[in-house]
């Protein structure tokens, strides 16, 4: 009897361990340097910093080295590994620089499409990719020249480029209000639209997206139509400053009074997030936003149980529709939206969602 008892206890504790994995802090290469930009291979993690070059770990951030010796500058702005090579914008007068060898020695590719510094570079086939705050630009001669593929005009609302990826099927492009796909190299485009983006990796078919501003990382299996949570054991109130991937972990930058970097296995994230999914709705339902009261950004939760047009707008005192949150059609399950107020005064506010069989209102508070 104890000996069943036991293995019953054991069992509970394991099963308990396996569905509560969460994010795992890694140690700072340094505690003078912003951490700013992450970058991984099959050798190596990679970890750009502003002011301090560029660091490498193989065993989790136990040890870190400097690879600075080579280095034309140690301002990192953006890094990008494809197999063994390495990719950075260095200097005052912007070049791209290549190491082939993990960032021992560096050579260089040529220059950089303007004066202006990258927020993100990419590189596949081939292909140098280059984003601006406002464009994003594409090289297929090494560099010799550049073409705008996509510019910030081209949206609606205004917005700025934050990262793009090209390490899967797709080329990705994130702004705080957007995704952008393009399967043919940035010659054709469709959008998602989001209430809060950042930084975006894409890994065997699933996207990783970091919200910049509202903080946790979220999890889409059907190419940007739908996103779920993947975000625990973060502190979800600071932003996502950077993503990279590699086929086993998914690693994340944190916004911070120290900026502090993570990791979790993407097996168990991707479990973890068909295991929500499963739970389909059997009625709409529009919960309490949370937290609430709130400062600035807060969560809706959005239950359908089956696909469906969906609108959730927020609302001022007056009746007026001062922004939506989500104006598309929607596969059933349970969808998350998040709302910057950030813009608006203190006071009350009503979001309402509304589809062709419900329509829900309910009353939110903003305190500044």
């Amino acid at each position: 009897m104890k000996y069943i008892l036991l293995n019953i206890a054991l069992l509970f504790t394991l099963a308990s361990e396996e569905t509560t994995a969460q994010w795992v802090q890694i140690q700072s290469p340094t505690n003078y340097w912003s951490i700013t930009h992450l970058a991984v291979n099959d050798s190596f993690l990679f970890v750009g910093t502003n002011g301090g070059g560029i660091y490498r770990t193989t065993n989790m951030g136990s040890n870190w080295e400097t690879i600075n010796d080579k280095l034309p500058d140690l301002d990192i702005h953006a890094l990008a590994t494809n197999g063994q090579n390495l990719i950075a914008p260095l200097g005052p007068v912007v070049n791209l620089f290549r190491s082939t060898d993990n960032g021992a020695n560096w050579s260089l590719i040529g220059p950089s499409h303007d004066s202006s510094y990258p927020v993100a570079i990419a590189w596949r086939e081939g292909m140098f990719f280059v984003a601006t705050s406002d464009t994003i630009f594409r090289s297929t001669d090494s560099t010799k020249t550049w073409t705008a593929i996509l510019n910030t005009g081209d949206f609606t609302h205004q917005t700025a480029f934050w990262s793009i990826s090209t390490g899967g099927r797709d080329f990705l492009v994130s702004t705080l209000n957007y995704v952008q796909l393009s399967s043919d190299n940035g010659e054709n485009w469709s959008t998602k639209t989001l209430t809060d983006g950042g930084p975006i990796v894409e890994t065997n078919g699933t996207i990783f997206l970091g919200h910049a501003v509202s903080g946790g990382v979220w999890l889409s299996k059907d190419a940007g139509q739908s996103f779920s949570w993947v975000g625990d054991g973060l502190n979800s109130s600071n932003g996502i400053v950077s993503l990279a991937s590699d086929d086993k972990y998914l690693y994340t930058i944190v916004e911070g009074p120290t900026f502090t970097l993570w990791y979790r296995p993407i097996s168990e994230m991707i479990t973890s997030a068909v295991q929500s999914n499963d739970l389909i709705p059997r009625h709409y339902e529009l919960k309490q936003n949370y937290p609430n009261p709130f400062n600035p950004t807060t969560t809706f939760e959005v239950s359908i149980p089956k696909a469906t047009y969906v609108s959730l707008n927020i609302i001022n005192v007056l009746g007026e529709e001062i922004e939506t949150l989500v104006a598309d059609n929607l596969e059933q399950g349970v969808h998350y939206f998040v709302w910057n107020g950030s813009h608006h005064s203190s006071g009350v506010y009503f979001y309402r969602m509304r589809c062709v069989d419900y329509v829900e209102t309910k009353k939110l508070l903003l305190l500044k």
